[in-house]
């Protein structure tokens, strides 16, 4: 089965992308029989391409084809108002560019797309999977597949010729400058185009860290804070109180944060220890704030439940009153 991902160069070649990209490929090869595609937006003196090169990746030079659009869509006022922060749209056309794949694929009826932080750790086969009217997906962030109201795009499975439509349709509202609904630049396109004729795909497939260890697993998605990075390098609204959510409430998961990033840097064939080290405490610091949080929230909600009571007791002391 062919399995496409699609980036755009970093600017820096020490940038954390490169270590996910490492960690992909070289998962891929050793625990899978899939056949690599990349479509790629870069030179090839990055340390990208030696990687898809090094790793026998078909790869595709490619820049994502409404790119000139998404400057019109999300202008740079919408990105500080929605997302606190300006974001490159090299960056951004890289994570579109998944859009572009039922164009470009003219060969298989189904292909798997994933994103450059996964870790492969069994062999993936059609056979196995889903047979979706237009793409098969997994959860955002929890595991209860049947009560999700969105689902994560890092790993896709697409029918590719009922794709275009879908992605035509995406197209259209790009040119006319129409932001999707979530404001979560491709995903939230797709999601707008797709959750209502998605068909699932297991969690296995998508598994993330914070989930706890799976024996079953089979491609893990460093969703959240990337391993080797910080809060600046893993995406556009990551902080110590979202990396707080990620296990609150089920603090023993944390073991799967611990296993699965040893994994990374064993692929990568470097010392993680000290980078887990400042991550844990990243992650208690995140706890903590989140606890606060709800801490306040229960707090406010008790003071409006004593105003209320203190009101209605008042009404009751003036009507006795005037009984009286």
């Amino acid at each position: 089965m062919k399995c496409y991902i699609a980036l755009t160069a970093p600017v820096s070649d020490t940038d954390v992308y490169v270590n996910l990209l490492a960690v992909t490929l070289r998962s891929a090869r050793k625990n899978t029989t899939l056949d690599l595609y990349a479509l790629y937006d870069g030179p090839t003196t990055s340390r990208c391409y030696q990687l898809l090169q090094e790793n026998n990746v078909t790869i595709i030079s490619h820049q994502f084809s409404h790119k000139q659009y998404l400057e019109k869509t999300y202008p740079k006022e919408y990105l500080l108002q929605y997302h606190g922060k300006l974001i490159s749209y090299d960056k951004l056309a890289g994570t579109f560019m998944r859009l572009d794949i039922p164009f470009i694929e003219q060969e298989d009826k189904f292909v798997l797309y994933v994103d450059i932080d996964v870790m492969f750790l069994q062999d993936i086969k059609l056979e196995d999977l889903p047979k979706p009217t237009y793409l098969a997906a997994s959860s955002e962030f929890f595991k209860d597949l049947e009560s999700m109201t969105y689902f994560n795009a890092g790993i896709l499975l697409m029918n590719v010729k009922n794709m275009r439509s879908k992605c035509q349709n995406i197209f259209n509202h790009l040119k006319a400058g129409e932001p999707n609904k979530t404001n979560i630049f491709d995903q939230g396109y797709l999601n707008d185009e797709c959750f209502e004729d998605r068909t699932l795909v297991p969690l296995e497939y998508n598994w993330k860290p914070y989930w706890g260890i799976n024996p079953q697993a089979k491609i893990i998605h460093f969703h959240g804070l990337k391993p080797s990075g910080d809060f600046e390098s893993s995406g556009f609204g990551m902080n110590e109180e979202v990396l707080g959510e990620t296990v609150f409430g089920h603090t023993e998961d944390i073991a799967g944060y611990m296993y699965y990033f040893s994994k990374f840097f064993a692929f990568l064939g470097t010392d993680g220890t000290e980078w887990i080290s400042h991550f844990t405490t990243s992650l208690c610091r995140g706890c903590l704030i989140v606890q606060k949080l709800i801490y306040k929230k229960r707090l406010r909600a008790l003071h409006k439940v004593y105003a209320i009571v203190l009101g209605i007791l008042v009404l009751l002391a003036a009507g006795a009153f005037l009984i009286l």
